[in-house]
């Protein structure tokens, strides 16, 4: 049955059979510029958008198996009926002979209800670490695929029998607390709308519903952890101890109480914690970040690299995070360690950088008139002079001004004839009395002449053999989100 009204449309998906999403429905309720669309079978979930229906956007990873597809095919009846738009991803490995196959039904099954269909198709290494690396490039795909085409929502197909086993490997591998919280309901753009339905629930609608999928032949394979978990560790487990599956269900919501607690914490500290940020790095207070435990570091890192540079979460091993904590107690300041192949972390005197890797290109720009842009820096040029003295601004004379200046980075050997010392002295000594740190020093603008003699090094010196005279220029340099201590 359904019900209609102005603010709230509610359409019943029911089987006359028992079973199967017993008393599953959804509804949607909205109006002015907002929708919420609310899915419930055991418990609600609910996606809340700031846009109108018909301009949402949802895509849904499909593997074709039974479980994505129940979920595209609840998910395609409230498309049907509310109006917002829907597509189709599939990720084939090509592990098992199936593979084609159910990169075809994934195909027929978007053609079925006529939306667009998205695939990649790549060859994984049969690894030890294959779920994670399947994982992993699933996930940057999808991610990809919703900034590409400005889809709001990621939503796969996992269930509570996944939950259940998560929860039981996290406990049998000894994992720290906050990975007892197991799958995710949400996080960022990916959303999990089945998280609370069981296993042969999900079975009985989609053979209720004669829905066709295609089984994955390595879901048998015990050589992978997780089928080895669902096939074999946990049905023992189960007989041992029927009460299992809640038991481990209650470590999921003590962690999920924890992780609150932590998120609460952190936000009450962030204004001392984050002391600068910018799409390419950021820096935090060290003797805050300090004040966490070492699972709680990993997590404030990981969480905080993710928002921050827009980047997976950064999986390392225990023993990984043990030695980081290790480098912020100990490492020498100067020091550098990386992440991972895109992320680093520079120690530094009460604070930490972490930034991508390669941070900038060590490019050189010729300055010209009116607005130079160099990485983080901007440097205008005008010939209009206000005579205004500052660290960030230099007189220069137009007529040399016109035979080249450049902008680049700092070498370790430059040398400067400086004006405020009033002889040559190496530039990584004037970094070292105005506390430049490596992290900065290695990004720091240094102005040059034609013949790469030093001419500005902006807001610490400039060169004792400028030679002032009537018609002059002014450069100023602007540091654009640039951070000096």
């Amino acid at each position: 049955g359904n019900s209609d009204s102005d603010s709230q449309t509610q359409h019943y998906l029911r089987n006359s059979n028992e079973g199967a999403f017993n008393e599953y429905y959804y509804y949607y309720s909205g109006g002015g510029n907002s929708s919420t669309f609310y899915v419930a079978g055991g418990q609600d979930f609910s996606i809340t958008s700031s846009e109108t229906p018909s301009n949402v956007k949802l895509l849904v990873a499909v593997s074709g198996g039974v479980d994505s597809t129940v979920l595209l095919d609840v998910i395609s009846k409230i498309a049907k009926n509310i109006g917002f738009e829907i597509a189709v991803a599939h990720v084939n490995y090509n592990m098992h002979n199936n593979s084609k196959l159910a990169l075809q039904t994934s195909k027929q099954q978007a053609n079925n209800i006529g939306c667009k269909f998205y695939s990649k198709t790549i060859n994984v290494k049969l690894e030890t670490n294959f779920e994670s690396r399947a994982r992993e490039i699933r996930y940057n795909y999808l991610l990809e695929l919703a900034d590409k085409h400005n889809f709001e929502f990621v939503l796969t197909a996992h269930h509570l029998d996944d939950q259940i086993e998560t929860i039981f490997m996290k406990e049998m591998q000894n994992s720290d607390w906050i990975s007892k919280v197991g799958i995710r309901e949400q996080l960022d753009k990916i959303y999990r709308p089945l998280l609370n339905i069981k296993k042969h629930e999900i079975i009985s609608y989609a053979k209720q519903n004669n829905l066709k999928w295609t089984e994955d032949l390595t879901n048998t394979n015990e050589q992978y952890l997780r089928n080895k978990i669902r096939h074999s560790l946990l049905p023992k487990s189960f007989k041992k101890n029927p009460n299992i599956e809640e038991e481990l269900m209650h470590i999921s919501a003590q962690s999920k109480q924890r992780l609150i607690e932590l998120n609460a914490k952190i936000e009450k500290v962030n204004d001392s914690l984050v002391i600068h940020k910018n799409e390419n790095w950021f820096s935090l207070n060290k003797e805050t970040l300090l004040r966490f435990s070492q699972i709680e570091i990993k997590y404030i890192l990981q969480t905080k690299i993710k928002q921050i540079f827009n980047m997976p979460i950064i999986l390392r091993t225990n023993a990984n995070w043990h030695e980081f904590i290790l480098f912020l107690q100990t490492a020498s300041i100067g020091s550098i360690f990386d992440l991972n192949e895109n992320v680093s972390i520079s120690k530094d005197r009460g604070k930490i950088y972490v930034y991508k890797t390669p941070l900038f290109k060590h490019k050189t720009v010729k300055l010209i008139d009116n607005i130079n842009k160099w990485n983080e820096s901007i440097f205008t040029v005008n010939s209009k002079m206000e005579h205004v003295k500052s660290k960030t601004i230099l007189h220069y004379p137009k007529k040399s001004f016109s035979q080249g200046l450049c902008v680049r980075h700092w070498k370790a050997k430059d040398k400067i004839d400086s004006y405020r010392i009033n002889k040559k002295v190496k530039v990584s000594n004037l970094f070292v009395n105005e506390k430049i740190s490596n992290f900065q020093k290695n990004n720091y603008p240094i102005v040059t002449d034609m013949k790469d003699n030093i001419i500005w090094i902006p807001g610490i010196d400039h060169s004792r053999n400028i030679k002032l005279d009537e018609n002059m220029v002014e450069i100023e340099w602007i540091q654009n989100d640039y951070e000096r201590l």
